[in-house]
């Protein structure tokens, strides 16, 4: 009740102040109000009426000539489903900016209710939420954000279940200086805890960047970023955990002649961790050159020599890895694109090892396997067989030379897509995408099959219809075959009134092999989704909608669940 109290007279006293100030610049806001009826049929909770109601008022001046002030309040309310009990949360603002800096503070005192670990008693907590901002930007100065924000929950139980606060204080400056860029931060996080055995944490940290850009003259570009991360984490009081973090990236792009581009790439991350006597090290480094020579305007070559070298604590790791590849790309004949492109990447990685078994399953040796080499063949082919026709081909195939699982030495995925201009009011679609991987290549096997199929309509500039449907086959361990049906229709009129509606139906067949047979148990299952609305423009600042919502499940065990929704929204701006 006090919460509400000071809402209202919050809500009342902007606009008292608003009607007797004669230099107002603005009063406005908007409010809302939605009713909500849920039905369950088949459940146990029955029928439910929710309302929910929203109240968002701002009053903003001119103080001083050139400074703003903005006073504002949010209030909600909300009721839960299926309970008696309600939430209340009012927001408080106050703002002030001009220019070179800025001001916002807020404050939210409300209350939630929470379950009890360990037992079905609920209890009331209450939150305490203050939440300020300030930021100073000036011309040729650093600028400055400061964040400040301190919760509190409580109970008011004999014996406390919830008793605890934080607050959190972030310091953050940035300056630009021709190619020069810095910015700097700093995170203070305090959390305490009154109830009896509760630890109070802190945790601090500090973070850096240096950026530097600089143009190479005609024949390229450098740019170089370092980045540096501390943090200190102490409970009680006492010390517990340090991380100290430093990356650094350097990239340098250089065109020395025509056609000719060269990319060299470095970036590094070492990271330290101490916790207690304990310490623990880890560093990624990566190195790339890159060289791409475009002879023709349809012919492109390029190679790349990369190394990736991982380091932590009781595991060393190198990767060495050459790209080759040549991409062609040519127009036949008008209405006609193809594209081919094909790469060979040959690794040398340290540590990779493949485990032998026997045939009850034991290891009895470790292979090396660290040469190996990936080919990727693609082609892709776009026609347009007539003006109102047009047909995508795409196929990809995987090859690696010494796979650790020998199933997944060739992967294949292939699509077509057609788009049918029927009419300039329709418009279908046909897509087909199919994927594959095994120790073969076999052009006539797929594991997963996708099938699209779609058409839209849209007879006049406020009425448009589209029916889609999806099938979808999955060849695993478990079978899944998916059928789903969606059509939607959309109609306006003028500012009047806008309406959808929209019929979702799917069909889902998922086939289990039964234990110690060949034999696959089947289960069909058809959820279904129905969703429409009506939205009325009653005036340029009010709207009404009503929203209708069914929706079915249904499980594997053959259980079934309904549930209805009609829900009405009133929204008016102020």
């Amino acid at each position: 009740m006090p919460a509400r109290l000071a809402a209202c007279l919050m809500a009342a006293l902007i606009a008292g102040v608003a009607a007797v100030t004669v230099r107002a610049d603005r009063l406005y806001g908007n409010a809302m109000l939605s009713y909500q009826h849920i039905e369950q049929p088949n459940g146990t909770t029955g029928k439910d009426d929710l309302t929910r109601e929203t109240l968002l008022v701002n009053f903003e001046d001119v103080l001083f000539t050139k400074n703003q002030i903005r006073l504002a309040a949010n209030l909600s309310r909300r009721e839960l489903s299926f309970s008696d009990y309600h939430e209340f949360r009012p927001i408080y603002y106050f703002d002030l900016k001009s220019a070179g800096y800025a001001f916002q503070t807020s404050y939210s005192s409300y209350k939630r209710r929470s379950l009890v670990i360990g037992s079905d008693r609920t209890i009331d907590v209450y939150h305490r939420d203050w939440r300020s901002t300030a930021q100073f930007n000036y011309e040729k100065l650093p600028s400055l954000n400061i964040v400040y924000n301190r919760q509190r929950s409580f109970d008011k139980e004999s014996v406390k279940r919830f008793n605890s606060r934080s607050r959190n204080l972030v310091l953050e400056s940035n300056y630009v200086y021709k190619t020069v860029s810095l910015r700097t931060s700093f995170n203070d996080l305090k959390q305490r805890s009154d109830l009896p055995g509760g630890l109070d944490n802190h945790t601090r940290s500090y973070t850096g960047t240096v950026a530097i850009s600089l143009p190479l003259r005609t024949f390229g570009f450098l740019s170089t970023t370092y980045n540096y991360y501390q943090t200190r984490q102490y409970s009680d009081e006492s010390f517990g955990r340090k991380s100290l973090t430093h990356s650094a990236t350097t990239l340098a792009t250089l065109t020395p002649v025509r056609n000719l581009t060269l990319n060299l790439n470095y970036s590094g991350r070492f990271n330290t961790a101490r916790a207690g006597l304990q310490e623990q090290d880890n560093a990624n480094q990566n190195f790339s050159t890159q060289i791409a020579y475009q002879p023709l305007s349809y012919l492109n070559l390029r190679a790349i020599k990369a190394y990736q070298i991982g380091d932590e604590t009781g595991a060393y790791q190198i990767v060495e890895y050459v790209t080759t590849s040549a991409t062609l790309t040519r127009y036949l004949r008008n209405g006609v694109d193809t594209r081919i492109t094909y790469s060979r990447t040959m690794f040398q990685q340290s540590n990779r090892l493949l485990p032998v078994r026997g045939d009850e399953g034991q290891v009895l040796e470790n292979r090396r396997l660290d040469d190996y080499s990936l080919d990727t063949y693609y082609g892709s082919l776009g026609f347009t067989a007539y003006n109102y026709i047009k047909t995508y081909l795409d196929m990809s195939v995987s090859r690696d030379s010494d796979p650790a699982d020998p199933i997944r030495r060739y992967q294949m995925t292939r699509s077509i897509d057609v788009r049918l201009e029927i009419s300039r009011k329709m418009e279908g679609r046909v897509s087909f995408t199919s994927l594959y991987q095994g120790e073969k290549l076999r052009l006539d096997r797929s594991f997963s099959k996708n099938y699209n199929l779609g058409f839209t309509f849209y007879p006049e500039r406020n009425l448009n219809m589209n029916l889609t449907y999806i099938y979808t086959s999955f060849l695993g361990g478990n079978r899944l075959r998916t059928g789903s049906f969606t059509g939607y229709v959309s109609y306006s009129f003028r500012r009047a009134f806008s309406v959808y509606f929209t019929l979702n139906q799917q069909t889902q067949r998922q086939a289990t092999p039964l234990l110690d047979t060949d034999e696959f148990t089947e289960v069909t299952t058809r959820p279904q989704t129905i969703n429409g609305q009506l939205l009325i423009y009653l005036s340029p600042k009010s709207t009404v909608s009503f929203g209708y919502l069914y929706s079915r499940t249904e499980n594997r065990g053959g259980g079934r669940q309904t549930s209805r929704s009609l829900q009405s929204v009133l929204n008016i701006q102020i």
